[in-house]
């Protein structure tokens, strides 16, 4: 698993660059291959690769598609031969033009020339579907993965974590900034951010093995996305959602061979994906 960290000064103020450099540094257990931070005025992020797939060769994070939208991620994102068909149709079919913040104008058309020109890795398919959907990108995704966005022309953050959970997203809001990482021990070496324990969580754990309430952690400061959940940041506040939620079908065969039959073809379509 790479490791994840960004802050969001909320005063506007520029991010202090060593800040999101210290707070990297933590993470380097993490992601052994690369460590790398971007800082832009009011937002820093910070990213440790660990590449796992053939796709993470060409991935550089944190990252960007013609500097009109940054990301953080640690991702691996399944189903990509129908997210490409799907992304394919929906920029063809849109054509918008987006603005970038150095003035420069970049047509749908050159996304769908660097969706053919190579496999995509899994952050910039995180990007092309944020660019083709907004924040309705997340119900398109399927896979492991947390990530955050900063979108500079809406002053926005938008962060997700996947549908089981299997990834993690921590955040912090303090009075001057808004903090988030993959690693709870991360958040904790921001000066604003305190070790106070949050004594309900603790009574929970040692009650019943786990925090009854999903968006708790031990420390009171720092809070965690549910799964299935997103999180905008923006000039209104926090707003979390909920995107995704499991569902039970009931499902009957004639036979316990159509049963073993049906098992099969969606346990090779699951690994297919990975």
């Amino acid at each position: 698993m790479s490791g994840i960290v960004g802050i969001v000064n909320l005063s506007g103020e520029p991010v202090d660059r060593d800040l999101p450099w210290r707070l990297t540094k933590s993470l380097s257990f993490r992601g052994p291959d690369a460590k790398q931070i971007w800082n832009n005025k009011q937002v820093g992020f910070g990213h440790t690769m660990l590449r796992t797939t053939f796709e993470a060769a060409t991935e550089k994070q944190p990252c960007t598609l013609e500097g009109n939208v940054w990301l953080t991620s640690d991702s691996r994102i399944d189903g990509r031969k129908g997210l490409i068909a799907k992304l394919e149709a929906k920029l063809e079919r849109t054509l918008h033009i987006l603005v970038a913040p150095e003035g420069r104008h970049v047509d749908a058309q050159a996304s769908i020339g660097s969706l053919q020109s190579r496999p995509p890795n899994d952050a910039e398919l995180i990007l092309f579907s944020y660019e083709a959907w907004g924040e309705d990108c997340v119900r398109h995704l399927i896979g492991n993965f947390v990530f955050a966005l900063w979108d500079p022309r809406v002053r926005r953050l938008f962060c997700a974590r996947d549908q089981l959970g299997v990834r993690q997203f921590y955040y912090a809001q303090t009075k001057r900034s808004f903090v988030f990482s993959n690693t709870l021990n991360c958040l904790r070496l921001h000066p604003d951010v305190s070790s106070r324990l949050n004594e309900v969580a603790i009574g929970d754990f040692l009650l019943f093995g786990l925090n009854q309430d999903r968006a708790s952690t031990t420390f009171t400061d720092i809070q965690r996305l549910p799964q299935g959940h997103s999180l905008t940041l923006s000039s209104k506040g926090i707003a979390i959602r909920e995107y995704w939620t499991p569902r039970a079908n009931s499902v009957e065969y004639k036979s316990t061979v159509d049963y073993v039959g049906r098992f099969k073809e969606l346990l090779v379509s699951a690994v297919s994906d990975r």
